[in-house]
């Protein structure tokens, strides 16, 4: 086997085909997975971190890729810690090491033994679906290591299995429930001009994700954060015309007399659709708009043949209406057994104990060591 770590973004692209064939072959695959999405967010998000991507061949074919970065971070002020990361941290609602079926093994070990053969104090391996190889085997490598490990649930994804029909999905859900869901549509219907609008890359895509951004920002306008800001609407406008051309966005619009006022970007990949943002404009919650276009959406997925829809991240009550399972997401944190990486971990516990700040990642987030599960 071989082994090439790329650290240049300008690299990735060269990737392309390679990366695609392994997709198609690796169980942890997904929507933020592919070489769009973890690309367009080097371009936005990457700053000053070190790109380390590593990817492992056998007979020319690739068969594992570690979309990784590595960052300072600071202890009073001073750079002491390098953290390893996924590409992609933060704005990616599922994460992982891409392998091919049956050669996770063969891939981690190969991706381990060199992130351990150079420096770095702790790998935060975030937002990893409980189900991956990479949850098996990646603690149990980094021990054989040397290293400290602890595994923490991180958050939950509600999901909708879809059958075939849609006949199917209402026989899974009360009856009551499905009167009010009617009835709501009903209401709209008769008092409004009503328009769903659905584009999986149509000549208008522009136009209609301007009008998603625009919902967006008006459900968010009393709550600004870096998802309001005009990074992350510069992101998604790139990142949703790359993955348009790839046949993976869906962006749903529900209009009323002509306006739009609730919306869904939804992220695909192969039979799954990820709901990645989903908003609607405040001055029509009275007339439950997102539940509206919540069953616009999963209606037209049956018909097309999706067998699943994510909610993502969050165990909000309105998705477990819908939802009849849950992925569960886990993080590993690894870290290298060294004398000033076991100083740094005592003085963190210190200071968690007095109560006293916490260290702070490059986004200002609070980053404490976790409680390891039992």
């Amino acid at each position: 086997m071989d082994l090439k770590v790329l650290s240049g973004a300008d690299q990735l692209p060269a990737l392309r085909e390679s990366w695609e064939r392994l997709l198609a072959r690796a169980a942890a695959a997904n929507a933020f997975l592919t070489p769009e999405w973890l690309i367009t967010w080097c371009h936005y998000y990457l700053k000053d971190a070190g790109l380390r991507v590593i990817a492992v061949y056998d007979g020319g074919e690739l068969i594992g890729l570690a979309p990784l970065l590595i960052e300072q971070q600071s202890v009073c002020g001073i750079p002491l810690l390098k953290q390893i990361k996924f590409l992609g941290a933060g704005l990616s609602d599922r994460l992982d090491i891409l392998a091919a079926a049956g050669r996770e093994r063969d891939a981690l070990e190969q991706i381990t033994g060199w992130l351990f053969a150079h420096g770095w104090d702790v790998w935060d391996v975030d937002e990893v679906a409980e189900a991956s190889p990479t949850m098996e085997l990646l603690p149990w490598l980094a021990r054989r290591w040397g290293a400290q490990v602890e595994v923490v649930r991180q958050s939950v994804c509600p999901v909708v299995t879809l059958p075939p029909d849609v006949a199917a999905y209402r026989s899974t859900r009360h009856k009551d429930f499905w009167k009010k869901v009617d009835y709501y549509g009903r209401r709209l219907r008769k008092e409004h001009a009503v328009e769903v609008r659905f584009n999986e890359g149509a000549a208008d895509l522009d136009r209609d994700l301007e009008c998603f951004l625009n919902v967006y920002r008006a459900s968010f306008a009393d709550r600004p954060s870096p998802l309001t800001d005009r990074r992350f609407a510069d992101f998604r406008r790139d990142v949703v015309g790359d993955m348009a051309r790839q046949r993976r966005m869906l962006l749903a619009l529900l209009f009323v007399d002509g306006m739009p006022v609730s919306g869904q970007l939804c992220l695909r990949y192969q039979q799954t659709c990820y709901a990645y943002n989903l908003c609607h404009d405040p001055s029509f919650s009275k007339q439950s708009v997102g539940t509206v276009l919540q069953w616009e959406v999963l209606q037209y997925l049956i018909e097309h043949g999706y067998r699943e829809y994510d909610f993502l991240r969050g165990a909000e009550a309105y998705k477990y209406r819908w939802a009849s399972s849950s992925v569960y997401h886990q993080r590993v944190r690894i870290w290298r057994n060294t004398r000033k990486v076991r100083l740094l971990r005592a003085a963190l516990k210190v200071r968690r104990l007095s109560g006293q700040a916490s260290v702070k990642a490059p986004g200002g987030e609070a980053w404490e060591p976790p409680t390891p599960l039992a």
